[in-house]
């Protein structure tokens, strides 16, 4: 529900806002937290939403306090734990003060903070005796006794209707009492994985699947998604056309919140998956294959200690550090060591680090259970950005030195929250290079583990039983496999421990030859193959031959023309123009073609072409306007249908079908009114609209920012090309690459569509 918050926050200091709905002044509102999974709001992309963070129950305390002094409408937000720890109080103190203060109880059933113990809610206590569950509801409605205020148990996932309650109670005086009532995303998501993993025991697979996805080619890396909601399922992607927002199908529990923004995007949707068959075997690259194999493995002679063996173990939240930790700490006991551990955690999700320590010493040794300053023998890093905490002079949690140090690391980059909205980045390799410096480097070893769990097992999530696998196998760990696996039987749940041995044993390959996986790139496509694959595609259309060999001649001739000498340069041209033709038609992609030869004609080899190969990617950007006609055709396009069946697994020899539900918001301007509004359509409904492109000519003020701003890209930017030195040719080149910000729909690119023309200006001048 923080995108609701933000949302209303925002239209609350719109004076037009404000006047249409609700005829009332700006409103500027003024929130209060504590200690709970809501104190993320403290942090971005939420810190609008939490103007302090106080002890668990003292939000209340916070609002009561600041009451008598300022005319601000203030929101407190609670959790369920926290109502029945003290957070009664603070109601009951604001009701006998007439305090105007909106308490947002978050009723997720759990106290999800410190690892989802129970609550006086519930009907069982810790040792799952029944037992009295209290009810928030009627506690709060005896705090109210018979005075006139409303108390309401409402469910933020209607996201509409949930928003309109909140914005007509916020603004009402006095005490009010919002019950936001909703399962925990997390216990949910486990539940459900429970109950699928009993579905597949019984039936061996899952007839139904919904899964959230983001078609690329229609996405605008406007960053809207990530900033409105902050959604740990989202990831960035580089593709073909620039850096895109995608799925991280191993951590989206597909509950759409994400794609139910204000400024909806075209490129999310819902897929369903039915199944009448087990899935077919997933095809696994010829380099992971050996990986798999059930050869029996030779354990490596057990790592030997004097007095005392440390080990940290970095990673963020959800990755599996938590069952690394319980499953060294039974493993230890089980060899008959003395065993002492400490397990940190931040935040829920991404927004924090979870570290364990471990130590293990002989029988009558002392040793503390948090690791001394570089004393670590071993340090697992399962989050490279997380690890390298561990080694930096200012951290507080440095624990490892380069002499004593061995560091097992997966290399993969997992982005946080700050790097996902645009505000920070950070570059795996430089942390890697970090690593090797401050441990030892002789004895480093890291490799991208996501990538081999997910095209091993279709996820990332047995990555941590691979790190565990590694390090065994290259005798960092002092155990002998006995006593491991035999822990790993304990601490792993029983449905998904098949598995989690195949992922150990994985690991356990990889420590002896990594350089198998390391060959193993992503097949791309070469222009050859580019241009083959779209002149097949054109020739499945009505008179497709002939387009499809005008196409192809199109696209040769322009690349013997260009003679860039760049195969990766031709293969964009070739999908760039294919694009063009599908957007309208062959014409449309001659204008295309012309005019980068026309910036060509002007361009030397001396500056290595960076101005043909701007206006390559940045002409085609401005005239490929996507529009519902086109967006309707990238929804359902060829390539996009034959990527989702990769991507799902989904065979319709063996039964399965694929269906979509798209999440639109369409927006016409018909006889001077503009229409917008949020609509679910299915492919039939846009395979009707793609051919539709007669709309272009019929509503001629259908789109026409966005073709004005075509037209002046090409007149005032490619066509007054003719760079004189080198200095000029600098100025416009970046004219050219203007265009790489202005991203989004509608609303979100228009003000960037400005900026890009006041920086041309003051780049070319009048």
């Amino acid at each position: 529900s923080s995108s609701v918050f933000l949302e209303i926050t925002q239209q609350f200091m719109d004076a037009d806002y404000m006047k249409k709905h609700h005829n009332s002044e700006p409103v500027d509102l003024v929130f209060h937290g504590d200690i709970g999974c809501y104190s993320m709001l403290k942090y971005e992309p939420f810190p609008r939403l939490m103007h302090n963070l106080s002890a668990m129950a003292l939000g209340g305390g916070s609002g009561a306090g600041i009451d008598p002094f300022i005319k601000n409408k203030q929101i407190v937000f609670m959790g369920d734990s926290t109502f029945f720890h003290g957070g009664m109080s603070a109601i009951s103190d604001s009701l006998k003060n007439n305090q105007d203060i909106a308490y947002i109880i978050l009723d997720n059933q759990t106290t999800a903070m410190t690892g989802h113990q129970p609550t006086p809610a519930d009907e069982l206590d810790l040792l799952g005796n029944p037992t009295f569950a209290q009810d928030i509801e009627k506690v709060a409605q005896g705090l109210v006794g018979d005075s006139e205020i409303d108390i309401v148990r409402t469910n933020p996932e209607d996201r509409v209707n949930y928003k309109k309650y909140l914005e007509k109670t916020i603004l009402k005086p006095g005490v009010k009492i919002v019950i936001a009532d909703k399962e925990c995303s997390i216990t949910q998501h486990r539940r459900l994985r429970r109950e699928q993993h009993k579905t597949i025991a019984r039936d061996c697979l899952l007839k139904y699947e919904k899964h959230i996805n983001i078609t690329p080619e229609v996405c605008e890396f406007c960053r809207e998604c990530t900033t409105v909601t902050g959604c740990p399922g989202l990831k960035i992607v580089d593709t073909d056309y620039g850096e895109k927002i995608a799925i991280d199908q191993s951590n989206c529990v597909s509950d759409g919140a994400c794609a139910r923004i204000k400024y909806a995007c075209p490129a999310f949707e819902e897929v369903i998956v039915t199944r009448k068959r087990p899935p077919q075997q997933q095809t696994v690259a010829p380099g992971y294959r050996d990986l798999l194999s059930d050869d029996p493995l030779p354990p490596p002679p057990p790592l030997t200690f004097e007095r005392n063996w440390n080990m940290y173990a970095a990673g963020v939240g959800g990755m599996g550090i938590g069952t690394i930790s319980k499953v060294l700490v039974v493993g230890g006991y089980l060899q008959g060591y003395d065993v002492n551990f400490c397990d940190r955690k931040g935040l829920a999700i991404r927004n924090g680090g979870v570290y364990t320590h471990i130590a293990y010493t002989q029988p009558g040794v002392h040793a503390s259970p948090v690791i001394p300053y570089g004393k670590a023998d071993l340090l697992l890093g399962l989050d490279i950005l997380e690890a390298a905490r561990g080694i930096t002079a200012q951290s507080l949690f440095r624990i490892a030195s380069p002499t004593r140090t061995t560091a097992v690391v997966n290399t993969a980059k997992t982005e946080t929250i700050s790097t996902l909205i645009g505000k920070d980045n950070f570059d795996p390799n430089t942390l890697e290079a970090a690593l090797q410096t401050h441990t030892n480097a002789d004895t480093y070893f890291g490799v991208d583990l996501f990538a081999v769990s997910e095209q091993l097992f279709g996820n990332k999530l047995y990555a941590n039983m691979m790190l565990l696998g590694t390090a065994f196998q290259r005798r960092l760990i002092p155990l002998e496999l006995e006593p491991l696996q035999l822990a790993l039987k304990q601490m792993v749940p029983h449905a998904d421990l098949d598995t989690n041995m195949k992922a150990f044993n994985v690991g356990r390959r990889l420590a002896l030859d990594v350089q198998q996986i390391e060959n193993e790139t992503p097949h791309q496509l070469n222009y050859a193959e580019m241009l083959s694959e779209k002149r097949q595609i054109l020739e499945k259309k009505r008179g497709g031959k002939r387009l499809a060999e005008k196409y192809g001649a199109l696209v040769e001739s322009t690349v013997e023309t260009l003679n860039i000498g760049s195969d990766n340069i031709h293969r964009l041209l070739a999908l760039y123009v294919y694009d063009l033709v599908q957007f309208e038609d062959l014409n449309y992609a001659q204008v295309y073609v012309e005019k980068v030869k026309q910036v060509h004609a002007y361009d030397s080899e001396v500056y290595d072409y960076r101005a043909t190969k701007a206006a390559i990617r940045y002409l085609h950007k401005v005239m490929l306007i996507k529009d519902e006609v086109y967006v309707a055709h990238l929804l359902t396009s060829t390539e996009k249908l034959a990527r989702d069946k990769e991507l799902y697994q989904v065979d319709t020899k063996n039964g399965d079908r694929i269906k979509y539900v798209h999440l639109n918001r369409p927006h016409f301007t018909v006889m001077g009114f503009d229409l917008e509004t949020d609509i679910d359509t299915h492919n039939w409904q846009l395979h009707l609209m793609k051919r539709m492109k007669f709309l272009r000519r019929w509503l001629s003020k259908w789109h026409a920012r966005e073709k004005a701003f075509r037209e002046w890209y090409v007149t005032r930017v490619i066509d007054t090309f003719a760079p004189a030195d080198a200095e000029t040719y600098e100025k416009h080149l970046r004219a050219l690459e203007c265009v790489e910000e202005v991203r989004g729909y509608r609303e979100i690119r228009y003000p960037k569509m400005e900026a890009a023309r006041q920086t041309v200006e003051s780049l070319l001048g009048r």
